[in-house]
């Protein structure tokens, strides 16, 4: 069963220092033995999946950063606006988690579909074109990763003419609610939980 984190928060470089404080063992090794207590993680973006985690020298860097820093699970985006490839997502999970850390999927729902008329950054999820990119995205994501997590731009502040003869008598908030409650249960859920890998 695939899961989906929405709007997760992460424990991340902050509680580093409390595993560099120590020597012996090694920080990897504190983290992992405890990791059913504290689970400390770290995201490569997409942007990290093209630019570094593409190369050999690259990955192996990222892995040692990790043990050194004590993360016992990344989160590899596959997309940012950009949807990074196929075969560098599935050689950086297999690398991760064949050096012991936890490797789960991450998307950032920006810079796709009809952008929204306040922060262009996010989308307009009214636009039927902007669902297709959701589905095509989750999709792509789940026949990769188990766990996805979803970076905190899953919203919308849209006021185009499409949005506001949606909303009809509803007020604008209880319209967003109630779509992107939509968005997340028929775009999001759905069609990741149907993809086999």
């Amino acid at each position: 069963m695939k899961k989906i984190l929405l709007n997760s928060l992460l424990i991340v470089t902050g509680v580093i220092f409390l595993f560099n404080a120590c020597d012996s063992p090694t920080n990897w090794e504190l983290a992992n033995s405890h990791k059913e207590l504290l689970r400390v993680s770290t995201i490569f973006t997409a942007q990290d999946v093209r630019d570094k985690l593409s190369s050999e020298s690259g990955l192996h860097s990222a892995i040692m950063w990790c043990k050194e820093a004590g993360i016992t699970r990344v989160f590899i985006e596959t997309f940012r606006g950009y949807t990074a490839e196929r075969e560098v997502l599935t050689n950086a999970k297999e690398r991760f988690d064949k050096a012991g850390i936890e490797a789960s999927g991450c998307v950032t729902t920006v810079n796709f579909g009809k952008p929204s008329t306040g922060w262009s950054l996010v989308s307009c999820y009214t636009n039927e074109e902007t669902r297709k990119e959701l589905v095509r995205v989750f999709e792509y994501t789940a026949s990769i990763f188990d766990l996805i997590m979803i970076d905190d731009f899953l919203f919308t502040d849209c006021e185009c003419k499409d949005c506001l003869e949606a909303c009809g008598e509803q007020s604008l908030s209880d319209y967003r609610r109630d779509l992107m409650n939509m968005i997340s249960r028929e775009y999001i859920l759905k069609p990741a939980r149907e993809v086999t890998m």
